[in-house]
């Protein structure tokens, strides 16, 4: 990992994606960050984003997101 973690626990939708967006740029091209989101719609909704940014989507295990930057 890269060192950004986004800690949106406890934060309901649509605050998990709106931190992600907002702060996904404080990371170079190809670097990683972590989401902390424990809000159930965060399941569905970051793999969403990632889509439709155009990032990937790393790994999503108990209420974490790591995401890579790729545009």
């Amino acid at each position: 990992m890269d060192g950004l973690v986004i800690d949106a626990t406890g934060l309901l939708c649509p605050m998990p994606i709106i931190l992600l967006a907002k702060r996904i740029s404080e990371i170079a091209i190809g670097q990683t960050l972590i989401l902390l989101a424990n809000d159930p719609a965060a399941e569905f909704d970051v793999p969403a984003w990632c889509r439709m940014t155009r990032h990937t989507l790393i790994s999503s295990e108990n209420s974490t997101y790591v995401v890579r930057r790729d545009s």
